[in-house]
């Protein structure tokens, strides 16, 4: 069950670049594959689809919609700021230890003999629950 779930997850993770260009009512005209150069959340940004390079406009179109650029995980990741990550990375931490730090207390004041392992496990598994598994 569990490989069925982390299967699921990764399949419904966008990893290629795309250039999606909407009609005036909203619905999605056009959505390419590509490759996005540089950054993407910019007026101009450049993306190469079937091996021809171009430079796009987003925002609003000449036909009333809207082109946009929906970058892929691997552009997120090649694009991180590593210094603002690992803040923000290390606050996610510190604030997951002391919500466990709260929970494994609660558990001791109610006679409940946990260990501050468990309690921090608990917490890690409702995490990845909350966050990953669908309502």
């Amino acid at each position: 069950m569990f490989a069925a779930l982390i299967a699921w997850v990764v399949s419904n993770i966008q990893w290629r670049d795309q250039l999606v260009e909407t009609g005036a009512n909203g619905k999605v005209v056009s959505q390419k594959d590509g490759h996005l150069l540089g950054p993407w959340d910019q007026e101009t940004v450049t993306i190469e689809i079937d091996g021809v390079r171009q430079e796009i406009r987003t925002g609003p179109n000449a036909s009333g919609g809207r082109t946009s650029v929906n970058p892929g995980l691997t552009t997120y990741f090649v694009h991180l700021d590593k210094l603002w990550f690992a803040f923000g990375a290390l606050g996610y931490l510190i604030s997951m230890v002391v919500a466990s730090t709260r929970w494994w207390w609660l558990l001791r004041k109610n006679g409940i003999d946990a260990t501050f392992g468990s309690a921090l496990r608990l917490t890690w598994i409702g995490v990845f629950f909350n966050n990953v598994v669908p309502g």
